[in-house]
């Protein structure tokens, strides 16, 4: 039984530790400081962000007016899986899609379930980045 607990207590300590590792993140658009280019290469550093499967990805969700952003997934705009062109667990190379409205906030939202090799995690970890300005 006491094992069993501290199974349970190391695997709940270990998911605590993948999901802030993900949180860790550094957009990195070559000294252009948090603007980025429509159809421009972007890329993403940080720990544990390759997207796995069906379900992960890299989105561009809309900054409102009140500084927030939508919690409704459908708003967002999603990175098509051919702009994406490294996919590492410490790196995301992506060509910012076109369809973003220009002169506009965005922030970037990171949807992962990868944990190291071939072994992905039942839910997904997300991370939002700070407003980024699409020009």
């Amino acid at each position: 039984r006491a094992k069993e607990a501290k199974n349970n207590y190391a695997i709940s300590e270990e998911k605590e530790k993948l999901e802030l590792a993900i949180m860790n993140l550094r957009i990195d658009v070559e000294g252009k400081g948090e603007k980025l280019t429509k159809e421009k290469p972007a890329a993403i550093f940080g720990s544990r962000l390759k997207l796995s499967d069906s379900g992960s990805g890299i989105y561009f969700a809309k900054v409102e007016t009140t500084g927030t952003i939508s919690n409704d997934e459908q708003n967002w705009i999603l990175v098509p899986k051919e702009n994406i062109f490294r996919n590492k667990p410490s790196e995301l190379n992506f060509f910012v899609p076109d369809s973003l409205e220009s002169e506009t906030s965005y922030c970037i939202v990171i949807k992962s379930n990868y944990l190291s090799n071939n072994k992905v995690r039942k839910d997904f970890v997300e991370v939002i980045s700070n407003p980024i300005m699409i020009m």
